[in-house]
């Protein structure tokens, strides 16, 4: 179920917990879709029910294109680590370098927007930290989507 909007039980809640704070901004939602699974309770949608949700423009308007790419890359990784069976990683790797790294990549670069195909390299990089020691920090010049100069204050 998409986080920008779902209705959930208490006793669901209790029983898979909240949403993991290391996703920070993507896939905490499908994240806490498949623990409500596992525990026993349905995840359902309403097709007929309608709704409008501009998707990243929080990203882009509060913390840049660069924090989008950057949690997409770590928190998907993160998300199959948690989750996915060997097997899925087989047909996961293909369609993330390419979709990710190549397309999402290559449009940054294309467009010259050099951090944000540098921070989707970022993203990969963290995950690997977090599988280390579930770090779930994102660095200040992504968060607050600006490089920052080593001894300067974020404004």
């Amino acid at each position: 179920a998409t986080g920008c909007v779902m209705l959930i039980r208490c006793s669901a809640l209790r029983e898979a917990g909240l949403f993991d704070e290391r996703f920070f901004g993507q896939c905490e939602d499908v994240d806490l879709s498949l623990r409500v699974r596992a525990a026993g309770y349905s995840v359902r949608y309403a097709p007929g029910a309608k709704l409008w949700h501009k998707e990243g423009v929080d990203y882009r308007k509060n913390a840049g294109e660069q924090a989008r790419r950057f949690t997409g890359a770590r928190n998907l990784l993160w998300l199959m680590h948690k989750h996915a069976k060997a097997i899925q990683w087989v047909t996961f790797w293909p369609c993330f370098l390419v979709r990710y790294v190549g397309i999402l990549g290559l449009r940054s670069i294309k467009a010259g927007d050099y951090q944000s195909a540098w921070a989707l390299f970022r993203g990969i990089l963290a995950f690997r930290q977090m599988r280390r020691d579930s770090s779930a920090n994102v660095p200040d010049d992504i968060a607050f989507g600006r490089q920052r100069r080593p001894g300067t204050a974020v404004e």
